[in-house]
């Protein structure tokens, strides 16, 4: 093994190893190159475990593993005759629900001194590192809080407007998530005979000192429901829950928009957030090393 103290290259039977600042892989071709580049030359080719080198200078390198490789290159490994292929160097990262972490730890045997978890009741999230330090065994497994896509496809508590016809087309194909067929058929048929009065008045008066004051106001008047009850998971992986539904509706010349908000749901999701958490957090004590963010 033989090293230049004016640049981190070494030279270990016939693997060359060079640690600049992304990773690459050249060819024999390309190595006797950047030997030749750089200045750096074995006399002994029968024994390159007893290289001779030659001083070269650090910019020189730094310029010659750019041609041959690309800009940010941090770390070059140029390989050679039998030598051993390149392990995966990248973490192993498996991602799933929130109690992801916990069934792993279950099956799996960690090391409080080797492993560490941060978790984050806000953005209901744990990431357990198992063998932190390890090059080639070294796991992130992220457990992950989301709300329902079925909830977001709703688009519930969105600044997200419906037509009456478009929105009972959309809930048409949803009957399994009401709690009763009964409601469900009601709710549609409502949404498609759709009536509604709108009145509006306006006042206005004005002074001869110019001050004036102007009064309008609109009253809508319709058969949409003003509130129904839906039954779903608000977050994927965990149980269905039964919350209510309003229905939010504006007038806009003879067009009406209904919007769909849900204060239950969103507490129910909050609240999920917190004690989901928190129970997984619990499961992980004395297994790993927890931080809270």
């Amino acid at each position: 093994m033989a090293k230049i103290e004016d640049y981190p290259i070494t030279v270990s039977g016939a693997v060359y190893e060079v640690n600049c600042s992304t990773w690459a892989t050249l060819t024999a071709g390309q190595i006797i190159e950047l030997l030749e580049k750089t200045g750096v030359y074995c006399e002994n080719t029968k024994a390159p475990e007893e290289p001779k080198f030659k001083k070269f200078k650090m910019d020189n390198l730094d310029k010659t593993i750019s041609e041959l490789t690309g800009e940010g290159t941090r770390e070059l490994v140029i390989r050679q005759g039998e030598a051993l292929e390149l392990s995966n160097k990248l973490a192993i990262q498996i991602r799933g629900n929130i109690d992801a972490p916990s069934r792993f730890t279950a099956e799996r045997d960690t090391d409080v001194k080797t492993s560490h978890c941060y978790y984050s009741v806000s953005q209901g999230e744990i990431i357990l590192t198992v063998n932190e330090q390890e090059p080639y065994d070294r796991h992130q497994i992220v457990g992950q809080l989301m709300v329902s896509q079925k909830f977001k496809d709703l688009q519930i508590n969105e600044d997200f407007s419906y037509r009456p016809q478009q929105l009972a087309t959309k809930l048409k194909f949803l009957r399994n998530l009401f709690p009763s067929k009964e409601q469900h058929m009601k709710i549609c048929a409502t949404l498609k005979n759709f009536e509604a009065k709108i009145a509006r008045h306006v006042e206005e008066t004005k002074t001869d000192k110019g001050d004036y004051h102007t009064l309008r106001t609109q009253a809508v008047d319709s058969n949409i429901p003003e509130a129904f009850k839906m039954e779903m998971p608000l977050i994927e992986g965990e149980e269905e829950v039964n919350f209510t539904v309003n229905t939010v509706v504006e007038a806009h010349g003879t067009e009406i928009k209904c919007f769909l908000e849900s204060v239950d749901a969103a507490e129910l999701i909050e609240e999920a957030f917190k004690t989901r958490v928190l129970e997984e957090v619990e499961k992980l004590k004395g297994k790993t090393t927890l931080i809270a963010r």
